[in-house]
């Protein structure tokens, strides 16, 4: 049985090994072509490239001078015999949203209640949406019939636990969304006043916050086309 317990152990040690070896293979494979195809697509330099060993063919990294965490870039790249690499990555994301944020930042004007708007998309663009297309670009795209969401999550202060006075808050918010024309995903997360103004985009900050205050935070969420 001891034998066994071992030949078992020692198996699943080489198929790991063998597994993480081909990852390291394909990272070490990919690393330059990825960095010269980023340059080319946008203009500007990344760093920091990892190999995502969940996720199969895809690569991080950043722009030179950005945020590791916020500014996170992922890469897919495939390579079928007897053709070219292909990239398709979430780069343009970063590049358009300040425009989305303003989008519905304007939309929700006159509201009482201050907000922080962070927009969230990841979706992967391939070669088309390089650093000279902008949002008024992809909505106009969108509005051919294409899609993309263009997911948004929202902070909202307000103290106390009453849900229905933050559901009903939340409904005007996405409301004010819908009639916008803006088409997404949308998350409004109501923190107390104080966690509210310690509200960051890193998702890993919002996560924290929330677990710190889980009595008093709430979250709505809304699919809106």
């Amino acid at each position: 049985m001891r034998i066994f317990k071992h030949l078992c152990v020692l198996t699943l040690t080489i198929i790991l090994m063998i597994g993480l070896s081909g990852c390291m293979n394909f990272f070490k494979g990919v690393e330059v072509p990825i960095a010269e195809h980023l340059r080319e697509k946008y203009g500007i330099e990344f760093t920091g490239f990892t190999s995502d060993l969940s996720s199969g063919d895809v690569v991080h990294c950043y722009p030179v001078g950005g945020d590791p965490d916020t500014d996170n870039v992922r890469v897919y790249t495939t390579k079928h015999k007897g053709s070219e690499r292909t990239f398709q990555d979430t780069y343009f994301n970063i590049i358009i949203r300040k425009d989305v944020e303003a989008e519905v930042y304007a939309a929700c004007e006159g509201l009482p209640l201050p907000m922080k708007v962070y927009f969230t998309g990841t979706s992967y663009f391939d070669n088309i949406w390089d650093g000279t297309k902008t949002y008024a670009d992809l909505k106009q795209w969108i509005n051919e019939g294409n899609s993309k969401g263009l997911d948004v999550t929202i902070a909202i202060p307000m103290d106390g636990t009453d849900n229905v006075e933050k559901e009903e808050y939340a409904n005007q918010v996405f409301d004010r969304i819908e009639k916008s024309g803006h088409s997404g995903l949308v998350h409004i997360c109501f923190f107390p006043n104080e966690a509210f103004e310690k509200v960051t985009r890193s998702l890993t900050d919002r996560n924290n916050l929330a677990s710190q205050y889980k009595d008093e935070y709430a979250i709505f969420s809304n699919s809106i086309n």
